[in-house]
């Protein structure tokens, strides 16, 4: 999500590249999940390969998977997935009874980087930063954020930039189409980005789910490059 606020206020105060060291271990967490597993309403948001992995994975489909495990919500401009949680305790219905993650090998970008997170700067690039008060585990050791968050790439890196860029233009464009008094074209234009880029299934000639993530860069490329020649 896009969020307004200064370094100092969500932060450390630091920005960490991906070799350096930051104080974020939890040693396995040890079936800790208070904050970063429950009780988190709609702020674990996906992003479309978040999706493409889950629903690869699990295996289903993506409207299977936005459906059983996922509630839709107006985020940055647009209408976006968040992980549901449990009517229950209030925790992602991911979570197992030992407080562990049932799908942590392909667990959402958001879930990967905490107790981390990015800040980007006005030429589209990012950083990463410690946030405030996040994690509740003491005594967290350092550990290089490549190892921690898992270095997928610079393909991943240049996707994440994609889809930031994206949100930005999406946003700037409802902004305009309020200002024009044309607020019905907003439901149309996010009912489209949110067909094209999650419930679209990303496969190949086959017919089969993409099972390299390399495959899926280059088809959400396709996609996000026909979305803003509309926008």
């Amino acid at each position: 999500m896009l969020r307004d606020q200064s370094l100092e206020e969500i932060s450390d105060g630091k920005l960490y590249k991906l070799s350096d060291m930051a104080r974020v271990d939890s040693k396995g967490c040890l079936g800790c999940s208070e904050v970063c597993c429950k009780n988190m309403a709609d702020t674990i948001v996906l992003t479309p390969i978040d999706v493409h992995r889950l629903s690869r994975d699990l295996p289903i489909s993506p409207d299977q998977l936005l459906e059983r495990a996922c509630q839709i919500g107006q985020v940055d401009g647009l209408l976006l997935p968040h992980m549901k949680m449990s009517k229950s305790n209030n925790a992602c219905i991911f979570l197992d009874a030992e407080n562990r993650c049932l799908v942590h090998n392909q667990r959402p970008d958001v879930c990967r980087l905490f107790p981390l997170g990015r800040l980007w700067s006005d030429d589209g690039d990012f950083s990463y930063i410690l946030q405030k008060n996040q994690c509740k585990k003491h005594d967290l050791v350092k550990i290089r954020v490549r190892d921690w968050i898992g270095d997928q790439g610079p393909e991943y890196d240049a996707y994440i930039k994609q889809w930031h860029r994206l949100l930005k233009i999406a946003t700037k464009k409802n902004e305009d189409l309020i200002e024009a008094g044309q607020e019905t074209k907003i439901k149309v234009l996010c009912k489209y980005i949110l067909k094209k880029l999650y419930l679209t299934p990303y496969v190949g000639a086959d017919g089969e789910t993409l099972a390299e993530d390399m495959d899926f860069y280059t088809e959400f490329k396709k996609r996000i490059e026909e979305i803003e020649g509309r926008l």
